[in-house]
């Protein structure tokens, strides 16, 4: 059977995968922990293993559009991050940390 391997280690075994989607056999008691494992950082790095292992395919930036489960079979739609936003936002919390860092600085300079 194949699996996928998260960017965290967490391995699960999967009927089918694409760039797109992923498909696996499970209870719906186990539908809400495995929905959990999928979050935008372990999807920003996985592959795709094979029966015996070897890796057969390597994705990156990808979230969880939608998720179905139904007679057993779970269903996790992929969409792509959009790296330029995500990107905007990183620089946006730098920036406020920088200038943080510099209303501090400038508290110590300048005190009597």
């Amino acid at each position: 059977m194949e699996q996928i391997r998260l960017k965290d280690g967490t391995v699960h075994n999967i009927l089918t995968a694409a760039p797109n989607f992923i498909s696996m056999e499970i209870s719906p008691d186990e539908f809400a922990s495995t929905y959990s494992t999928l979050t935008e950082d372990n999807l920003s790095m996985y592959q795709i293993l094979t029966e015996d292992g070897s890796v057969c395919g390597i994705y990156t930036n990808k979230y969880v559009f939608e998720a179905t489960i139904r007679d057993g079979i779970a269903t996790f739609v992929l969409s792509d991050v959009d790296t330029t936003s995500k990107r905007i936002k990183d620089l946006e919390e730098s920036n406020a940390m920088l200038t943080e860092c510099i209303l501090e600085m400038s508290q110590v300079v300048y005190a009597d």
